[in-house]
């Protein structure tokens, strides 16, 4: 109700705000007209007869009440004049916002990836020593259309050649962690903590700029082949497709300080804390 009585009494203003104004300028103009025809056109007789002082004792004597009446039925003029206008100027509004929506339904998809860093490790679950897990921490900032879903892929691509990898969607079943060098091979393992990993969403959103980790695991290709391979990372929809690339030797082969480990290896994540929630340091 309190709503109600909000929106009614804004739209009271809008409407009279400017109909006095309206009223003066229109009624100034006319006796201002009538004036000057009078003073320059007619006849003496006639001007004595249409004088100023004349013409206001003409003027029937009105009670408040009618007086009152006019200034209402003048007010009511006014306010179906503006709501006239306020409702034109809605529905030009509406319509633009229609026709911006479309415009963006139909464009064509364009996100900005970016990739931060990449770790891989040799995939010992498919037990075969041509196959590798990368992970990539990418971020993604959709510039058209307002909002889509996307499906990422990665291409590796080798002299020419696109090599096959599967996208998979278990990024929250591993963890990053630093890998422990000693000299001594005899001094027992530190305790290094592990931290957790969030996958880059697949839904997003115009001016919603989203970070991530996206697991990809290459089918045939070795260590020594990796380095020669130029990485291009896709995302694709409906409304078409985007993607960005990563040089061949852009990246190394061999991984630096850190490494990625499953949750479920009980031999290596036992060793260490468990998942940390905060990112590790740069």
């Amino acid at each position: 109700m309190a709503r109600n009585f909000t929106t009614l009494w804004q739209f009271l203003k809008k409407a009279l705000r400017h109909w006095w104004y309206w009223i003066y300028n229109v009624a100034w103009s006319l006796f201002g007209t009538a004036t000057r025809i009078r003073d320059n056109f007619l006849p003496d007789a006639w001007r004595q007869k249409l004088g100023t002082r004349h013409l206001l004792e003409l003027i029937p004597k009105m009670s408040w009440q009618v007086w009152l009446i006019g200034v209402l039925l003048l007010m009511i003029a006014a306010i179906a004049r503006s709501a006239a206008l306020q409702i034109r100027e809605a529905e030009f509004a509406y319509f633009d916002i229609q026709e911006e929506l479309l415009r963006l339904r139909e464009a064509p998809l364009s996100i900005e990836m970016t990739i931060h860093e990449m770790i891989h490790r040799p995939s010992f679950e498919t037990h075969s020593y041509w196959n590798r897990d990368v992970f990539l921490r990418v971020s993604a900032d959709l510039v058209s259309p307002r909002l889509v879903e996307v499906e990422y892929g990665l291409a590796v691509i080798l002299r020419g050649k696109t090599l096959p990898a599967e996208w998979l969607r278990d990024v929250d079943s591993w963890c990053r962690t630093e890998i422990v060098r000693d000299p001594n091979p005899f001094s027992p393992n530190e305790d290094k903590p592990c931290y957790n990993m969030d996958e880059l969403s697949p839904r997003l959103e115009m001016g919603q700029k989203v970070d991530g980790w996206l697991h990809f695991r290459t089918l045939g290709l070795p260590d020594g082949e990796l380095a020669k391979c130029k990485l291009r990372l896709l995302a694709k929809s409906g409304h078409g497709a985007s993607h960005t690339d990563m040089p061949e030797g852009s990246f190394s082969v061999i991984p630096g300080g850190w490494k990625i480990i499953p949750k479920d290896d009980a031999k290596t994540y036992s060793e260490r804390s468990p998942g940390n929630a905060f990112p590790p340091p740069l």
